[in-house]
């Protein structure tokens, strides 16, 4: 649960964050939102998500791809980015890491992702399976490039210092 000083925070962060496209590069009727990690009040530097092959990451400044979150329904979400297919937004299960699966969202029928929206408004809380903590670690397999590389929390962290914070929403 957000506290309304955390959502006019994060409202005021989203709307300072730089803008990475002028549009959505799907055409459906689905909602879509940036995402932006929040470390917390007072703390200043929102950051937008970002993608690096297949991890959603934060804070580089080469070789990734800005995206947009498409909420497809039953809490499944595709990733857009511009000049790619839509693919499916994955929360892995064993280590909570956020993942870019290879494929789009499957059929509705009988699925469901558990990603969720939350709020009212331009700006609203990202959460998976209900909870909005979120943290990242350094990227094991390429420290040097690969970024803080995204996880929701699951009941343990997969690093010794994890950086902590929930995601904003802004509807585009």
């Amino acid at each position: 649960m957000i506290n309304p000083f955390t959502l006019l925070t994060i409202a005021t962060a989203a709307l300072a964050a730089p803008i990475v496209c002028e549009e959505p590069p799907n055409d459906s009727d689905t909602p879509k939102y940036a995402l932006s990690m929040f470390p917390g009040p007072g703390v200043i530097g929102m950051k937008p998500l970002q993608i690096r092959g297949n991890n959603v990451v934060y804070g580089l400044t080469q070789g990734f791809s800005y995206f947009y979150a498409d909420s497809v329904g039953n809490a499944m979400v595709n990733v857009l980015s511009e000049g790619q297919e839509p693919r499916q937004l994955f929360a892995n299960v064993e280590t909570g890491k956020l993942e870019v699966l290879d494929h789009p969202a499957p059929p509705l029928e009988g699925n469901s992702g558990g990603w969720g929206f939350n709020g009212d408004g331009s700006v609203v809380s990202f959460s998976s399976y209900g909870t909005t903590q979120f943290y990242s670690c350094t990227s094991k397999d390429d420290p040097l490039h690969g970024g803080q590389e995204v996880y929701v929390f699951n009941g343990g962290y997969a690093c010794d210092k994890p950086i902590k914070f929930t995601i904003g929403a802004a509807k585009i």
